[in-house]
């Protein structure tokens, strides 16, 4: 089961180490909620002054530092690996204020449990858009996640069978169709690489690849 979490780090801490989150061992050791923090998980990074970086999946368990981090040597801090989701333009950082979200207290915290309720705002927030119900919705999901999935260049997103031709990051183009559900999917599977939609309702029947979307966002 994904749980969600609120990170707070600085800036300078993001700016270093962008892949990892981290406490001194010995903070590490009373802090019993970031201790929480599992493989898999999605977290919200936040940092100062109503300032989010974005979305990110946490990739390991926690583990000692293998190297010197944040000024400390190797063994000094225990962290977790991320990956993004989605992050904020360069120089571009999102603000939004956390009490909107019920996160009044922020003082002397790194790690705050979100709801899936809290998690999905913050991250409907931070997005810009709800969650999609419909195939244009779809399309403006991807649109914003396709570098982070490994979709570096769309060529082309079209009304016509296939929705989009993507490159990716091994320089191959991809014929992708966009669908709500997997299940809505009624095109040629020989003509197709991805479905791209947000509710896989089909696992392991679907003919083609897919990719779901709402498992990017929330896990499972």
């Amino acid at each position: 089961m994904t749980n969600y979490w609120f990170i707070i780090h600085n800036p300078r801490s993001y700016q270093r180490h962008p892949d990892k989150i981290g406490l001194s061992v010995e903070k590490a050791k009373r802090d019993r909620i970031f201790r929480r923090i599992r493989n898999e998980d999605r977290i919200i990074y936040y940092v100062q002054k109503n300032r989010f970086v974005g979305i990110f999946q946490v990739v390991s368990d926690m583990h000692p530092s293998k190297k010197g981090l944040w000024g400390g040597d190797a063994g000094q801090h225990y962290v977790y690996d991320i990956e993004p989701i989605y992050v904020a333009p360069m120089g571009k950082p999102i603000e939004i204020n956390p009490k909107e979200y019920g996160l009044f207290s922020l003082h002397g915290r790194t790690a705050i449990k979100l709801s899936r309720e809290q998690y999905g705002s913050i991250k409907s927030a931070i997005l810009g858009m709800d969650d999609p119900k419909s195939e244009s919705g779809v399309v403006g999901l991807f649109s914003k996640l396709h570098k982070m999935l490994g979709f570096p260049f769309l060529k082309v997103i079209r009304n016509r069978f296939p929705d989009c031709i993507a490159v990716n990051s091994e320089g191959e183009e991809i014929r992708i169709e966009f669908e709500p559900k997997s299940s809505d999917f009624d095109h040629p599977p020989k003509k197709c690489d991805l479905i791209v939609c947000w509710d896989d309702d089909l696992r392991s029947l679907a003919k083609v690849e897919v990719l779901a979307l709402k498992e990017v966002i929330y896990g499972y």
